[in-house]
Formats: C-alpha cells, sequence, structure tokens
C-alpha cells in the first residue's frame, strides 16, 4: 500500500512550449518502441508489452484487496487512490472517495478504523490483502495453465499473455513486499506489515479523526463556516481532549464568525513556549490559519508573525511554508509569497493541497505581473484543485488583468 506522493524537488509548470517539446518526444519515444517491435517481428517481443497492460489492471486488483480487507474487518475506507499526479476521474462509493490518476503506476487506500481493539493485527491485515489478492490472481493462472506451461517458452499469444500477466505480478510482489520507504513518506506493503506491530493507540485514534478534520477543513475552505463549526463540535464531543480536534475546533470558530472564541480556545491550548517545537509549530500555525479563516485583515501582520516563527521551527515542514505563502498573499507581501509557495510546491504529496499551492502561486504571479508564469500555473489546476471558490477566485483575478504590483520587499 505504498503512498507516493510528488517530487521531492521544488518545481515550476511546464510552458506552453516545454510541454509540447515533452508531447513530441513522447512520440518520438514511443514510435521507436514501435518500430523496435515491428521490426524483426516475433511472438516474443510482445511480452514487455503484455506486461505494461497487465500493470493497470493488477493495481486495481491490489488497491481492492486492501479496501476489501478492511472492509472485512470492520473498518471503513475513506479514500482510494489509483495513480498520481492530476486526478482524471473522481466518484464515491458510499462513504468512499475513489480517485484515478494521470500516471497509473502506484496507488493507495486509507483506512480508518471504527474503534481500537486489534487494531495492529488489522492493520497488519490489511496491509498484507493487496499482494495477496495479487498472490490470488498468480495460483488461479497456475491452476488454469499448469506450471508446465506458465514456465516454458512459447509462440502462443494467449499463453505469452498469461506469461506475462505471470511476471507483472511477480515483480510486483517483490516492489511490495520488499520492506522499503516510499517516496512522500509512505512505506511498502512488507514494510507496512512490519510497523504495523508498533502503531501507537494515539495514531489509530488519528486514523480515525483525520475524515472529520479533512471534511471540517473542506467546509470552512468552501466558506461554510456555520457548518464547519457544526462538525467540529460534534467531533470534539465524539473525540474528547484530542489536540487536533481542539485545534480545528479554534479554526472553525472563526471561519464562523466567532474570531475572539477562537482566540480563546487556541489560548487555552497554551502558550506556544510551553510545548515541544513541533507542537509549537503547530499551534502557531493555527493562529494564522484563524486570521485567514475569519478574514481578520487588521491581524494579518500577527498571523504573519505567527507563520514565520512556525516556518523557523520547522523549516522542512511544506504545509507550514503553504500556509506561510498564503498569510503573505493576503498581507499583498507577494515577493516573499512567491518564494515561499515556491518552496513548498513539490514537497506537499497531497494533490488537493498541490493544488491550492498552485492556485496562490497563479495569483502572486499575476499579480506581480508575471503573465506567463501565471497562466502556466493556472493550466496545471484541472485534475488538482478540488475547491470551487478558489478557482472562481483565480479565474476572476486572472480576467480582471490586474496591474503589476512593484517587487517591493518587507522585513518579516
Amino acid at each position: 500500500m505504498p503512498l507516493i506522493e510528488g517530487d521531492p524537488a521544488p518545481s515550476k509548470p511546464l510552458s506552453p512550449s516545454e510541454r509540447r517539446v515533452t508531447y513530441w518526444f513522447a512520440a518520438f519515444f514511443g514510435l521507436c518502441c514501435l518500430g523496435e517491435l515491428l521490426s524483426g517481428y516475433e511472438p516474443a517481443k510482445l511480452t514487455v508489452l503484455f506486461i505494461l497492460l497487465w500493470w493497470v489492471p493488477l493495481l486495481f486488483v491490489h488497491e481492492l484487496g486492501h479496501a476489501g480487507m478492511a472492509k472485512l474487518l470492520g473498518w471503513s475506507v475513506s479514500d482510494i487512490v489509483i495513480g498520481f499526479g492530476r486526478d482524471l476521474w473522481r466518484f464515491r462509493i458510499g462513504n468512499t472517495q475513489v480517485r484515478i490518476k494521470w500516471v497509473l503506476m502506484e496507488g493507495y487506500v486509507r483506512p480508518v478504523p471504527t474503534e481500537l481493539a486489534w487494531g495492529r493485527l488489522k492493520m497488519a491485515l490489511i496491509f498484507g490483502a493487496g499482494p495477496a489478492a495479487e498472490a490470488g490472481v498468480l495460483a488461479v493462472l497456475f491452476g488454469i495453465y499448469g506450471s508446465s506451461v506458465l514456465l516454458s517458452s512459447s509462440a502462443d499469444i494467449a499463453v505469452l499473455a498469461a506469461q506475462s500477466l505471470a511476471v507483472a505480478i511477480a515483480i510486483s510482489l517483490i516492489s511490495n513486499l520488499f520492506p522499503r520507504g516510499a517516496p512522500g513518506g509512505g512505506v511498502s506493503d512488507g514494510l507496512g506489515m512490519l510497523l504495523s506491530w508498533r502503531i501507537s493507540t494515539e495514531a489509530l485514534e488519528q486514523m480515525r479523526l483525520r475524515p472529520r478534520l479533512v471534511e471540517i477543513a473542506r467546509l470552512m475552505d468552501e466558506d461554510h463556516g456555520d457548518q464547519a463549526l457544526q462538525l467540529a463540535e460534534e467531533t470534539r464531543l465524539a473525540f474528547p481532549d484530542q489536540f487536533a480536534v481542539e485545534l480545528e475546533y479554534g479554526i472553525a470558530l472563526g471561519a464562523a464568525g466567532q474570531l475572539t472564541e477562537g482566540m480563546v480556545q487556541l489560548e487555552a491550548i497554551g502558550p506556544p513556549e510551553a510545548h515541544p517545537p513541533a507542537t509549537q509549530a503547530v499551534l502557531l500555525e493555527a493562529a494564522a490559519l484563524l486570521v485567514l479563516a475569519a478574514d481578520a485583515d487588521e491581524l494579518l501582520p500577527d498571523a504573519c508573525d505567527a507563520a514565520s516563527q512556525a516556518v523557523a521551527l520547522m523549516p522542512e515542514d511544506r504545509f507550514l511554508a503553504l500556509t506561510y505563502g498564503r498569510v503573505l498573499f493576503e498581507s499583498e507581501r507577494y515577493p516573499q509569497a512567491l518564494r515561499a509557495l515556491q518552496g513548498a510546491l513539490g514537497h506537499l504529496g497531497d494533490t488537493e493541497v498541490e493544488g491550492r499551492c498552485l492556485a496562490f502561486l497563479a495569483m502572486t504571479c499575476q499579480h506581480l505581473g508575471q503573465k506567463d508564469e501565471a497562466e502556466a500555473y493556472r493550466q496545471t489546476l484541472p485534475g488538482r484543485l478540488q475547491s470551487p471558490s478558489l478557482q472562481r477566485r483565480v479565474d476572476d483575478l486572472m480576467a480582471a488583468d490586474v496591474p503589476a504590483e512593484p517587487p517591493t520587499e518587507q522585513a518579516g
């Protein structure tokens, strides 16, 4: 169940000319492969093509294995993601969000514990269910053809296709069961099964909380502050004394127009300096997010200071850099916002968060008079940005053709 989450280096979107070069190169490479296949054609040359073609259905089998095991054990599934990159297709099955992405090479499933009993065992079983589903396909394949056919050379197209499927499954099993980390902080299924036995009760509780917190953030993002606050209050009752819930509740109060109450809520958690650095950073970020949620422009200088301190405490955390970039943008400190947002991009992993970063980059470049860069960023939003209100904001700003801001710097 590896989680592939973005390029590890900051990146900028391709310009139209760069995209054309990329497409032409891809077409040329494809034609070369086709020429090699047709030159001195023999059936064995189809093996590589068959392996590539089998990879996508195997990916679905693998991720459905994870999801099916989670359901079988009584857990729910919040997300099934097939591929990485921008979204091509997004739909819901019950309470499960299914996303089919551009590059169909990897995927992941987000199980949600409904209760914590036997949590470690269930996590290990869920991690193992993806490879087990593929191994089941391999067993059926050997049952149909037998080892004598699958392990012998053949010119029969159907047998070659079956042999290629067996090879694709073997490659996938080796890749997924080998204990290794994955880009973006994920783990392979093999490492996941091992780490499952060490997972803490607190981590399992956070897995239970995550869908609620994501929904609260989505409601605030779409300016449904009252609904966000209602869900935050319900979550507080269901999960008392949870640090993340208390933070989100404070921000939701601001989104519902209760800025003073939100500030009191965050202050009740205690001063940042009374906590470890990582917790200090999260508290400071929450203070900045509260100002953004409440549209309290008069407090933007304080929000900038809080976000800057958070980044200083955790300089490698790109989510904090994104928050800092957003606050700088709203403060009309566009040159600094551009640097912060570009530093965050490429490290965020989550496609939707990346889309939000790209949207603010498009608007920042537009304010700085960098029209081509702004348009390039905007063209990357389809399939990434899932916030209609933020998309409208980008489109309105681009249509208004605002004059460029002078590239002045401010301290802080």
